[in-house]
């Protein structure tokens, strides 16, 4: 029996095991981008807070962003956070505004 071949061969089913779980598989975390600017406007009796969020998913599975909130630092823990609500097409501006659904990343 040739060892050499069954060696080789074993290392080669490892590595395809290994490569395939790490790009199907893997999970990994969610990642936020800096916020560089944000916009705030009044409509009637509410008051708007815009955000350009990016997400980064450092795996190859999705993860799913099924809700967000705002809270600050500086506030008690019990005090009520903000909640996500609506997604818009153009930054500034009240058209194209969707309500908020859980996405994909």
């Amino acid at each position: 029996m040739n060892y050499t071949a069954v060696f080789i061969s074993i290392i080669v089913l490892l590595f395809t095991i290994y490569s395939f779980w790490w790009m199907n598989w893997r999970r990994g975390k969610l990642y936020i981008s800096r916020l560089k600017h944000c916009n705030v406007f009044c409509s009637e009796s509410k008051l708007y807070l815009e955000f350009p969020i990016v997400f980064f998913n450092s795996g190859a599975l999705a993860i799913v962003v099924e809700s967000l909130r705002l809270k600050f630092k500086h506030e008690r823990q019990d005090s009520p956070a903000i909640h996500f609500n609506a997604i818009r097409l153009k930054f500034g501006s009240d058209e194209g505004r969707h309500f908020a659904v859980p996405f994909p990343i």
